[in-house]
């Protein structure tokens, strides 16, 4: 298992990674109708956007097994905030590794090559959303010592969901989490 920087031209894979497992895992967290929309197509914009914006420096790791791309972790800088979330300067903005690769380490990994990413651009803090109901996202943030931020009621695609908030308030604390 390598764990690296996303190379330029492998965004089309991240996209992949991304609606293959968010259909896999967000059965019955999302509707139907949501989950049928979801294209390799209509996703590729979001993800070209979120890279494209400089001032944010966003970054992405992939995890690579036998040269096959099957998880990513992308972060950037967090943008204007509302108040409760002021205290955060950096935002796990997408994470998912192929169903068949869950719970093998590879999000502690992906996790941990953020953090040092972080730590090494002197940013301290780190906050990342997962839907309210996704409770495996809930509690493998939560293992890593994120703490709730808050629970909330918001809209993604015209289509309102409860999403969840989790923050870690020391990027060196996680490191050092994530060291034993």
């Amino acid at each position: 298992m390598v764990i690296r920087e996303m190379k330029p031209h492998e965004t089309y894979l991240m996209v992949r990674i991304y609606v293959d497992t968010f259909k896999a895992t967000h059965q019955g967290i999302v509707s139907d109708t949501f989950l049928h929309a979801l294209s390799y197509e209509n996703a590729l914009p979001r993800f070209e956007g979120i890279l494209k914006k400089e001032e944010r420096r966003p970054f992405c790791y992939v995890a690579e097994d036998q040269d096959i791309v099957i998880g990513y972790a992308l972060a950037a800088l967090a943008g204007n905030l509302p108040a409760g979330y002021q205290a955060y300067q950096a935002e796990l903005k997408t994470m998912y590794i192929l169903p068949n690769y869950h719970r093998m380490g590879i999000g502690r990994n992906l996790i941990r090559a953020v953090a040092e990413r972080l730590h090494g651009e002197k940013i301290p803090t780190l906050f990342v959303g997962a839907f309210r109901d996704n409770y495996p996202a809930r509690r493998f943030y939560e293992a890593l010592g994120a703490r709730l931020i808050e629970e909330y009621r918001g809209e993604i695609n015209g289509e309102e969901f409860w999403l969840a908030t989790y923050g870690w308030g020391s990027v060196p604390g996680l490191l050092q989490l994530l060291a034993r």
